[in-house]
């Protein structure tokens, strides 16, 4: 079986250096070719091949020979790329001293200058010492011709050649060394320009990183409104997707923006506009090289969201202040109530201090949920079985539902364990089943309530609450998890507000989503570390 040719690849660096050793083999061919055509036509300079001219014809085919094989080798590039120099170097070396011979030995003329031009392209292919070696090797060629022409023919030849083959060799080691010094040069600069390609490539890649990570949206457009780069924060801010083929406008994908865009070519100052995209979005414009823009999308909802936790802190601690207030003459009024339904016998009073009692309870228990609002929750996380636990609590608590209440629990067929605080989960399942009894009853006034825990495929607890009421109209689901929010006479409005909250305090979360049998409220937790 043939086996597959391995090709030599190009370290960094050497990408130049094959190219140039294609050019130098490109006119070895073509000076082989007019060797050729002149030892055939005769045309050409007249002391070419004058001594020998059968040797300099079988040198002249032999050299376009070697030039053709070495275009294939450079083609198939099995051998490596020093290797291929040295050879090509000894080759032309060899193949001119051939040349050098067939003329007589005469190292003024035409082959003398190519031999020169010779061991220059060797220097600057090689850029090392071994440049110098052709160079003396070369010298050394050029003397032994001579030599040996002075000893052929005595007296034909005098000693002024001596003089002519120094003043080549003198030549030739010049020559040599001012390439290899040049060709050095060059490489550094090569480097150098390589290693700052690679850093410009490097830093790229890190500020596209960057940008990828970057809260706000980013856009990068050109004056017509072509986008040239967008974030991933940009492309969900405008549900924009991009072709890398065939970029998208800015009037293709939001007519408002590029309203403003262009506004912004015509009047630069007015740089920062404000859109609903259908939410609110700050923009900013500003001015980048080459005549593009970049602009910078910022969703406005987290910061509306967070000046709406400022407000709601801040209404927590004046409404915790009041209740404090409030407590104090609220526990006289129910104690003194207590006193007069017990000591005045009188029925109606009797009542009428009963309702002071219950009423009192009331104000009491609202002033508590509020001081709950405003106190920061202390966190007490455990490794908790959901399912076991769930069992347990339903085990307790059923006994406190409404006659008419129905119940089913849905277990994982594995343990489902959460990191979570044991009274936080009770108090916010205490609040959502509380919602149920309250407002999740079916036509027959009965409350079928489902109770479940599983694993999701994100590798979160779930824990939810559904019941089998007539759920929540679309217009108050903004409104169900805002603190004083309530539809019912007898309600607070802080049960789930709080069972958020503490939901939060303790890395989960608590969402509600519509069932198809009524309202369901679930609650996310974060699973125990297996490794823990």
């Amino acid at each position: 079986m043939a086996q597959a040719v391995k090709k030599v690849t190009p370290q960094i660096g050497e990408a130049e250096n094959w190219q140039g050793l294609r050019l130098v083999n490109a006119y070895r061919v073509l000076l082989a070719f007019g060797l050729v055509t002149a030892a055939v036509t005769g045309f050409g300079p007249k002391a070419l091949g004058q001594h020998l001219p059968h040797l300099f014809g079988f040198t002249a085919w032999l050299y376009l020979i070697i030039a053709i094989a070495y275009e294939l080798l450079l083609e198939l590039r099995i051998v490596s790329y020093k290797f291929q120099v040295h050879l090509h170097s000894i080759s032309d070396i060899t193949i001119l001293l051939l040349l050098l011979h067939s003329t007589g030995g005469a190292v003024g003329g035409v082959v003398g200058l190519l031999l020169v031009v010779a061991v220059a392209l060797s220097a600057a292919l090689l850029q090392g010492r071994m440049a110098l070696f052709y160079a003396a090797l070369a010298t050394l060629g050029v003397l032994g011709q001579t030599t040996l022409a002075v000893i052929k023919d005595a007296g034909a030849i005098d000693s002024g050649h001596f003089t002519a083959a120094g003043a080549l060799g003198i030549a030739l080691f010049t020559i040599t060394g001012l390439v290899a010094s040049q060709s050095r040069r060059a490489a550094g600069l090569q480097q150098v320009n390589a290693q700052r390609e690679m850093e410009i490539a490097r830093i790229s890649e890190l500020s596209m990183q960057i940008l990828e990570q970057f809260g706000d949206g980013v856009l990068v457009v050109d004056q017509q409104g072509q986008i040239e780069y967008a974030n991933s924060a940009a492309l969900h801010v405008l549900a924009l997707e991009l072709s890398g083929q065939q970029p998208r406008r800015l009037d293709s994908i939001c007519k408002s923006l590029d309203q403003q865009f262009r506004q912004w070519l015509t009047d630069p100052a007015s740089d920062t506009v404000e859109l609903s995209n259908p939410f609110p979005i700050r923009v900013h414009f500003k001015a980048l090289t080459g005549q593009r823009a970049l602009i910078v999308l910022t969703d406005q909802r987290l910061a509306l969201e967070q000046a709406r936790q400022t407000k709601l802190a801040a209404l927590g601690r004046l409404t915790a202040s009041i209740a404090h207030e409030i407590r104090n003459p609220l526990s006289s009024i129910q104690h003194a109530a207590q006193l007069l339904s017990e000591t005045n016998q009188d029925p109606q009073n009797t009542k009428l201090a009963g309702i002071v009692v219950s009423h009192a309870q009331r104000i009491n228990q609202l002033v508590s949920n509020v001081l709950d609002v405003a106190r920061q929750p202390v966190v007490n996380p455990l490794p908790i079985d959901l399912g076991q636990w769930l069992s347990n609590y339903v085990d307790t608590s059923k006994t406190h539902w409404p006659a008419n209440t129905h119940w089913e629990i849905q277990l994982p067929p594995e343990p489902v364990i959460a990191m979570v605080d044991p009274t936080h989960l009770a108090q916010i399942l205490d609040n959502l089943i509380s919602n149920s009894l309250e407002h999740g009853r079916d036509e027959l006034g009965e409350v079928h309530l489902r109770l479940g825990v599983e694993a999701d495929d994100s590798n979160r607890a779930l824990l939810w609450v559904a019941d089998s009421g007539p759920g929540i109209a679309e217009e108050q689901l903004e409104k169900i998890f805002v603190p004083f929010f309530t539809t019912s006479a007898r309600g607070t409005g802080l049960g789930l507000y709080i069972s958020r909250e503490l939901a939060q305090a303790n890395q989960g979360k608590l969402t509600y989503e519509p069932d198809k049998l009524g309202s369901r409220f679930t609650l996310t937790l974060r699973l125990q570390n297996k490794e823990s």
